[in-house]
């Protein structure tokens, strides 16, 4: 098997690029990948121009529910923050792991957006509006610092997350991630999204 179409998912195995695992292994967690394309089916959620509240605030979850059968295998997350008034709180977009999520409004599966219209439903559950979360942990995965100016208008800059290779970073059943607000004000504004793979 030639390098141009090989995936390497961990120190022994390959993947075609149709996704045939070809180790002995098959139940080998993918690591990285180093060329072609990556495993399972790609999918991609996005909110945008959502205003920030004052209060905590859970913007967008991401959750593998429990009996997926599949790992999530987060490989972007996007912020795109701005400001439409004078603010001033310094309160971070934060990205946790989450343990559970419910409660907000859950974006059916027929709508969360496929890299390849072909190919089934996410198994994943997408949530916007203030969904209940269980965070893992004491300290969140990233923090992207918000718009901030005294100006009637803010500045805006986008930021792409991408998990180095290497390190992808895996939710399996029963786990997923959330992207919140400790505290923020209305004049702060948010686009954030997801890109993830099922394998």
């Amino acid at each position: 098997m030639s390098a141009e179409n090989t995936v390497r998912i961990d120190g022994t195995s390959v993947v075609n690029v149709s996704g045939t695992v070809t180790t002995a292994n098959t139940s080998a967690t993918p690591l990285f990948v180093t060329q072609g394309t990556a495993p399972g089916q790609i999918y991609t959620t996005l909110i945008r121009n959502t205003l920030g509240v004052v209060a905590a605030n859970n913007f967008l979850s991401l959750f593998n529910p429990l009996g997926s059968g599949k790992n999530v295998v987060v490989a972007q997350f996007v912020c795109f923050p701005y400001a439409t008034a004078a603010t001033s709180p310094t309160d971070n977009m934060e990205v946790w792991r989450t343990s559970a999520a419910s409660a907000g409004t859950l974006l059916a599966a027929a709508n969360i957006g496929k890299f390849n219209t072909s190919q089934s439903n996410s198994v994943a559950e997408v949530r916007t509006g203030n969904p209940t979360t269980t965070l893992v942990g004491t300290i969140p995965v990233l923090a992207i610092p918000p718009a901030v100016t005294s100006a009637a208008a803010g500045i805006s800059s986008t930021i792409n997350i991408i998990p180095p290779s290497g390190s992808l970073f895996i939710c399996q059943p029963g786990e997923g991630v959330v992207a919140r607000t400790p505290a923020g004000a209305v004049g702060q504004v948010w686009s954030l999204g997801f890109s993830w793979a099922e394998i």
